[in-house]
């Protein structure tokens, strides 16, 4: 695969094909497979488009052509279905852009069964300035890539739906633009998150665990048998990891630790962070719930997922992946060029498949 969108004159696709010799015994798998590669062949192209070409009702409209050709159902909730439900963390975020906000909710429905669902949940951060507190120029245009954890749920959905799993899986994509326009959420803020926990906003740049604050809150309504986020979160995570593995945080050992397993099956490594009580410590405010940076600065990880943590009710298993380094690469590898690696959804579908 390779992004070509936008170039005048379109590369020759290659002739390509794939013969299997001998008896293949293992179908199931095959299918599997093929399933995995088409999801993640069409979804590619709108990973990679700009944020000028995928604002928010973009991606929206794209899930909903998506789930009705592969038999999911599709739920877009606007800014004004937002604001009804009180969902002021991703509203924050997008105020100072042109661009309205979506919360995009897509379920697998399975009949016959009243199993918990799993809830998958990707910030689609769909351009990322930082807002009044502006990111440097240098790299900023990678920011297009900030919308990668949903996409990788995206993809995870769909190769879901093809593989027909028979486990209810519900995909949940927070879909803003972070600008800094004249009505942007200023540094001192105080917000009101779906739920009522308020927030204090000491950096707009931090603004994806805003917009998975809501997006975790719509998750635990659903009273889900497990929840897995997906976030180009922190830059902590790519200085601490680098792009070789992804971080991955929780309250549940044992679905880290299935986790960890099936991203070595799907070639996607995760590397576990600790999630000590000192983290959240870090996220108290003086004025508000909480705030949503850490007061030392140190940890940036960690307390990132402790402040997710904060929005995920007792008693539900819940991961947190940080996909800040493996998202998209920079320059090409042999395996793959430039652009979005859709990092996630293979190690979900992996997963979720076993959960069968």
């Amino acid at each position: 695969y390779e992004f070509s969108t936008f170039k005048s004159e379109a590369k020759k696709k290659a002739a390509t094909s794939l013969v299997f010799a001998g008896n293949v015994s293992d179908r199931k798998s095959l299918k599997a497979a093929e399933a995995q590669g088409r999801a993640m062949l069409d979804t590619a192209d709108l990973a990679n488009l700009p944020g000028n070409e995928a604002p928010p009702e973009k991606i929206a409209s794209w899930a909903k052509a998506m789930a009705k050709a592969n038999g999911l159902s599709c739920q877009v909730l606007g800014k004004n279905e937002l604001v009804k439900k009180g969902c002021g963390g991703i509203l924050s975020v997008a105020q100072g852009s042109a661009r309205d906000a979506r919360m995009i909710i897509l379920k697998h429905n399975c009949t016959g069964t009243k199993a918990k669902p799993v809830v998958l949940v990707g910030k689609t951060v769909t351009f990322d300035s930082g807002g009044i507190s502006l990111k440097p120029g240098k790299g900023m245009g990678w920011m297009r890539y900030d919308k990668c954890g949903g996409m990788a749920v995206l993809t995870a959905m769909q190769m879901i739906a093809r593989m027909q799993v028979g486990v209810p899986v519900v995909g949940i994509l927070g879909a803003a633009e972070n600008m800094p326009g004249s009505q942007a959420t200023r540094p001192g803020d105080i917000i009101k998150a779906y739920k009522g926990k308020t927030i204090e906003v000491l950096n707009t740049d931090a603004e994806g665990r805003l917009v998975l604050a809501d997006a975790l809150g719509l998750a635990a309504d659903l009273k889900p048998r497990v929840i897995v986020d997906l976030a180009t979160l922190t830059g902590a995570c790519i200085m601490a990891l680098g792009s070789s593995a992804s971080a991955v945080l929780g309250n549940d050992d044992k679905l880290i630790q299935t986790l960890i397993r099936s991203g070595k099956q799907s070639g996607e490594r995760l590397w576990q962070l600790p999630l000590y009580k000192e983290y959240a410590d870090e996220m108290k405010s003086d004025f508000a719930d909480i705030s949503n940076l850490g007061k030392s600065g140190g940890a940036g990880t960690a307390t990132a997922a402790a402040f997710l943590q904060a929005f995920v009710p007792e008693g539900i298993p819940w991961a947190h992946l940080d996909i800040a380094g493996t998202a998209w690469l920079e320059s090409a590898k042999p395996h793959q060029a430039p652009g979005a690696t859709l990092f996630g959804a293979r190690l979900l579908a992996q997963w979720i498949s076993g959960l069968e």
